[in-house]
């Protein structure tokens, strides 16, 4: 199949004029030629590919062997896949504890591109109403296996489904029609309701050493990178405000691992970047996190 590609304005604030930012390449493509080009609005600094596969091209990129998302503890492993999993399983736990914040009992939780399912049957032994959005159709169906309630969009969801938590874990990056789907999240959010999102962030410690190398580029599946400014202008045109913000530490040792790995870094360099990424995170800010999970609400008196 002919890849196809098409052109956009900034999904932020609808700007036509960008610059470039980096050229870099397909971390699943031997030949690693730098042949995706990630733009920086010139307008409101937000950071995206441009020009970018379309949306019918996508999905050879990620029918690739080996992409994390879709690894499923039920199937045959790599070592590689097994240490993913592990520190998946231990994530599930610190998801859990962060959410409690904001929703301590039982209620209705969605999550935005579920793949496998895992992190609704955790929840699930918690009694809560679990409910997933997954466009992957294998990774689908092992999530229905725990009997869980998967659609393929966002968009099949009814209009009168509410929820009281609708999570995004390292989805929002990856969402073709952005906009669209920001303003169906938010009809789905109960009025107390708490939209969590994690995300890499593009300033982060690691991403400035790592540069093109960095693996949360992930191009072409990758399709924006977001900064805490530039994700806040976003949501704040849906009336939605950015009410706390924290980190995943094991994101910072992943991201850095692979890193190294694609940047055919040594073991000391790679040592001396891990160790500067979380003590940049840990003890200056947490601006400094490969990764950032952001809590929305909607303001009062926008439904």
């Amino acid at each position: 199949m002919t890849e196809s590609f098409e052109i956009i304005n900034c999904p932020v604030c609808g700007s036509e004029k960008q610059d470039l930012y980096l050229k870099t390449f397909d971390r699943f493509d031997r030949d690693r030629k730098d042949k995706f080009e990630i733009v920086q609005c010139s307008n409101c600094q937000f950071i995206f590919l441009n020009p970018r596969p379309t949306l019918e091209s996508l999905d050879r990129h990620y029918a690739v062997e080996g992409y994390d998302p879709f690894i499923s503890a039920d199937e045959k492993q790599s070592l590689r896949d097994k240490f993913y999993l592990a520190l998946r399983k231990f994530n599930l736990s610190v998801k859990h504890r962060k959410i409690k914040k904001f929703k301590s009992t039982p209620g209705k939780i969605l999550d935005i591109g579920c793949a496998t399912g895992e992190f609704l049957a955790y929840y699930k032994q918690y009694y809560w109403q679990c409910t997933g959005v997954e466009v992957d159709a294998g990774a689908r169906d092992l999530a229905r296996e725990k009997n869980i309630k998967v659609f393929s969009s966002v968009h099949e969801i009814p209009d009168q489904e509410k929820f009281d938590v609708i999570t995004l874990w390292h989805v929002l990056e990856h969402v073709h029609d952005l906009n669209k789907s920001i303003e169906k999240i938010k009809k789905m959010m109960n009025k107390d309701g708490v939209l969590v999102i994690a995300v890499p962030n593009i300033l982060s410690c690691d991403s400035q050493k790592y540069g093109k190398n960095w693996v949360a580029l992930d191009t072409p599946r990758h399709l924006y990178h977001y900064t805490v400014e530039t994700i806040q202008r976003l949501f704040s045109k849906y009336h939605m405000n950015l009410v706390r913000k924290d980190t995943l530490m094991l994101d910072i040792l992943y991201n850095n691992l692979l890193s190294k790995q694609l940047a055919k870094t040594s073991f000391f360099p790679f040592i001396r970047i891990l160790f500067l990424s979380l003590f940049k995170t840990y003890i200056l800010s947490s601006k400094y996190s490969s990764t950032l999970v952001y809590y929305f609400k909607k303001e009062e008196n926008h439904e």
